[in-house]
């Protein structure tokens, strides 16, 4: 395994394919920053990642942009609900 397969973006690891998805989204915004499928592709990944916050506001700019895009609505359901549900720990055992 490549040992640089892996990545800290903010303090949280992610795959090669997924930085690379990010990239892939972020080139497509610079060419058109109103795209929506992208800005839901970037929502999604960072979502998967654990930015919630990040993932919200693409959300709503696609929602902003386009009435009825398909799956919008749950995946918002969705995102705010693990936002609203705190991340398990882990208890050390002796």
């Amino acid at each position: 395994m490549d040992p640089f397969a892996h990545v800290r973006v903010a303090g949280v690891f992610i795959d090669e394919e997924t930085r690379d998805l990010i990239r892939l989204c972020e080139k497509t915004l610079r060419r058109n920053p109103d795209d929506p499928d992208a800005l839901f592709t970037k929502a999604a990944v960072l979502a998967g990642i654990g930015f919630h916050t990040d993932a919200l506001a693409c959300i709503n700019v696609v929602s902003s942009q386009v009435e009825d895009y398909p799956g919008l609505g749950h995946f918002r359901h969705r995102v705010l609900s693990e936002m609203r549900t705190p991340a398990p720990t882990t208890v050390a055992r002796a």
